[in-house]
């Protein structure tokens, strides 16, 4: 049955093979569609406690106006001191176990499951370091972020992303606090 709607999509002839129709129509065979999507149902539905990627709707998204651009400026020497915080974040992931810790004159780490990406983990660490800083009254609104990974950095400049923690991130970082907020992320090219 699903060939014959394969090879009317191809326009192929009934003698090419059903792993061919498939391959030239790109879409793949139902039974692997169907677990396929439940898999990814399940995942969808435990990823919010876990701290996973997941995609945001679009009424969920904060409209690109309502955020502000974050500064990214590549490390020089002494440019540490030049902020009253400073936080440290990293991200890794050894032997399928995904770490981050951040550092902003006291320590914290935390742990992630092992199907996460270091995008994913670096990604949260910037997004702690963020809640950190902000949930700290005795800390400035005027900080620096050193990150080494500029994909994330990148993704949080992004204003169409629908990813729930650059959005997240972005929202945090769009609130400013009694002072002027002015965050700095930081890059080093090794």
């Amino acid at each position: 049955m699903q060939r014959r709607i394969l090879l009317l999509v191809i326009s192929g002839y009934r003698t090419i093979s059903y792993e061919a129709a498939f391959a030239i129509s790109g879409f793949p065979p139902i039974d692997i569609f169907i677990v396929h999507n439940r898999d990814f149902k399940i995942a969808s539905k435990t990823c919010i406690a876990n701290n996973q990627d997941v995609c945001l709707s679009v009424f969920k998204i904060p409209h690109p106006s309502e955020g502000s651009p974050i500064n990214l400026v590549g490390y020089y020497k002494n440019i540490e001191d030049k902020f009253p915080v400073v936080c440290f974040t990293d991200g890794s992931k050894i032997n399928s176990k995904v770490g981050l810790v951040l550092v902003v004159f006291q320590d914290h780490q935390f742990r992630m499951k092992g199907e996460c990406s270091v995008f994913q983990a670096e990604l949260l660490c910037i997004t702690q370091a963020v809640n950190c800083i902000r949930t700290n009254e005795n800390l400035s609104s005027n900080f620096l972020i050193c990150s080494d990974s500029l994909s994330s950095l990148y993704a949080l400049n992004c204003n169409s992303s629908s990813n729930r923690l650059i959005v997240k991130t972005q929202t945090n970082l769009s609130f400013p606090r009694a002072e002027v907020y002015k965050p700095s992320l930081l890059f080093e090219v090794i």
